[in-house]
């Protein structure tokens, strides 16, 4: 399972932040946006490959203040961020080895 997740301190209304996934070859290819509210996730079952893919999540506070963090888990591999301040921006990417 490959799962994408956000965290915020932020709030402040119904949607406290946006959030961006770009993925490439994980058999969910493509951009999903979301405005929602935090804490937020999302699993994509993966399986087969032992391939590298690149994975990619923004996470932008709607606030102006606070913090958001974003993190991308696959087994025991953890691309994660934490931003703070107007507007904070968490960007999590990189390539990962999905088998």
């Amino acid at each position: 399972m490959l799962v994408f997740s956000a965290i915020g301190t932020v709030g402040d209304g119904a949607d406290d932040a946006t959030i961006v996934i770009e993925s490439t070859g994980t058999g969910d290819e493509g951009i999903d946006d979301y405005a929602t509210i935090l804490p937020w996730s999302r699993t994509i079952p993966f399986g087969g490959g032992n391939d590298t893919y690149h994975v990619s999540m923004t996470v932008t506070s709607l606030s102006s203040d606070g913090s958001v963090s974003c993190a991308v888990v696959y087994q025991n591999v953890t691309l994660k961020n934490t931003a703070s301040g107007d507007h904070a921006v968490a960007v999590c990417e990189g390539d990962m080895v999905l088998d």
